[in-house]
């Protein structure tokens, strides 16, 4: 339609007819979509409309994190399992629980080897 200005001036009467005949179509056409639009029933197909249209992608794992992943399935698959469990242990656990003496060797924080006297 804008271009229509610069249609030479023979033509203009035919083209102008065209896009008059045109754009009554394409509003007669908006108008029935419309129409059938509002008359359509939505009470029945309640939708979210708080729902987003596409499923959010937050990221992608490290390749460090699929490797070991890759490493414990085969692991797993050969027959071992995985153990979790502290790093370091308290008295408690090593010794105490053990029935290691209080004053055992084996608890001094600079001696931990014990030998007979000669």
């Amino acid at each position: 339609m804008a271009d229509f200005r610069n249609v030479p001036a023979e033509q203009k009467k035919e083209v102008g007819m065209k896009l008059n005949e045109l754009k009554n179509k394409a509003q007669e056409r908006i108008a029935s979509l419309k129409e059938a639009f509002e008359t359509q029933d939505n009470s029945a197909a309640e939708m979210d409309l708080t729902r987003t249209a596409y499923p959010i992608e937050l990221g992608t794992r490290h390749p460090l994190s699929i490797v070991k992943n890759e490493i414990i399935d085969i692991f797993h698959r050969l027959g071992f399992s995985i153990a979790d469990g502290p790093e370091i242990e308290d008295d408690l656990h090593v010794f105490t629980a053990m029935n290691f003496a209080e004053d055992h060797p084996a608890r001094d924080m600079q001696d931990t080897f014990s030998s007979k006297p000669i």
